[in-house]
């Protein structure tokens, strides 16, 4: 897996620690005055960065010694 992807646009920043984008999340609001249904649109501008480290990851399964839970560790994890 040694592609790399990357998003090439005017709202995307690669720096050498994060990657960071600018979303515009559009969506309406709605009222009624006077029998009159009033649809007023919205704009909520969002910025997400991400670091691009990927840190080490481990998963300690504790407790799960009983037979029930024997059953449901092969049915989650395939074992």
């Amino acid at each position: 897996m040694s592609d790399t992807i990357e998003v090439q646009s005017p709202n995307t920043r690669y720096t050498d620690k994060y990657i960071e984008a600018d979303y515009k999340y559009d969506t309406n609001h709605r009222k009624k005055e006077k029998g009159i249904l009033k649809v007023i649109p919205r704009t909520t501008r969002v910025q997400f960065r991400t670091s691009k480290h990927v840190p080490k990851l481990g998963v300690m399964l504790v407790g799960w010694g009983r037979k029930q839970w024997l059953h449901c560790n092969r049915g989650c994890f395939g074992q």
